[in-house]
């Protein structure tokens, strides 16, 4: 069992941990977000990369809701 498969650097399959596998990890969103991908473009707006959607799930901070008149 390994953890990153084919990995783009080596090609090799690696089974990371702790905080190699925080490193990687952190290293392929400064890839994608230096390339300007659509991935690199949703990691650094904060937003969903693979395709969840926004409108009503993965709300951060304020809680969203009904707001009623005061009468």
């Amino acid at each position: 069992m390994v953890n990153r498969r084919k990995d783009p650097e080596t090609g090799e399959d690696v089974h990371l941990t702790g905080s190699d596998l925080d490193f990687a990890i952190k290293q392929d969103k400064e890839k994608h977000m230096a390339l300007k991908s659509w991935k690199g473009v949703r990691y650094a707006a904060g937003l969903p990369v693979r395709g969840q959607r926004t409108r009503t799930m993965g709300r951060k901070g304020k809680t969203v809701g009904v707001h009623r008149k005061k009468k």
